[in-house]
């Protein structure tokens, strides 16, 4: 029994990517129906007026400019819930962007190595939201860096089970200490 098509629209500002790309589905992904391409945001809006895909391969890095990509994940999400967002990137190393597009609602990310990346676990959005607060303290003093990270937190907890909970507590977190003491408790709790 042969697998039903999915629609594809291909969004990719290097043009010899975005052909490369459009080769590998059209031949190695049978099931895939490449239903159109675009090398720019205009492109990509004015087509999907035109085509409604399944799915959408998204360069995080349309432009030159990281956050086009998550704004675009991000307005997919609201306004067309059910069309699926990967994310393609060749941001190896910026695992803050991989956290801020997932939390823009990507349904996964490939990097233009071809590995495929799981959604990070509750143990590694701990360890980084851990990391960006101490980072945050050593720019900004504890004070300060303590509640700009609040609002940071809730990105990095969104979506874990009892997310709503510990953001709450962690509103109300003075100081580093505090902040690590309610996130290891949450992991203590939710493993």
């Amino acid at each position: 029994m042969e697998s039903k098509k999915f629609k594809v629209i291909i969004v990719e500002d290097v043009k010899l990517e975005l052909k490369g790309t459009e080769e590998i589905f059209r031949h190695e992904i049978p099931n895939a129906e490449v239903i159109g391409t675009a090398m720019t945001e205009n492109e990509f809006w004015e087509l999907l007026k035109v085509h409604t895909p399944d799915m959408v391969l998204l360069d995080l890095g349309l432009g030159g400019s990281t956050t086009i990509g998550v704004d675009i994940c991000s307005s997919l999400r609201k306004n067309h819930p059910e069309i699926k967002v990967l994310i393609f990137t060749g941001e190896v190393l910026n695992e803050k962007l991989w956290v801020d597009v997932l939390n823009a609602g990507a349904d996964g990310i490939i990097l233009k190595t071809g590995e495929l990346l799981p959604e990070p676990t509750a143990q590694e959005r701990v360890e980084k939201a851990l990391r960006h607060s101490q980072m945050l303290i050593a720019y900004k003093g504890e004070y300060i860096g303590i509640r700009e990270m609040r609002k940071h937190m809730a990105w990095y907890m969104k979506g874990l089970p009892g997310a709503a909970e510990l953001r709450g507590k962690l509103n109300y977190a003075e100081t580093m200490a505090e902040m690590e003491a309610l996130l290891n408790e949450y992991l203590k709790n939710h493993q």
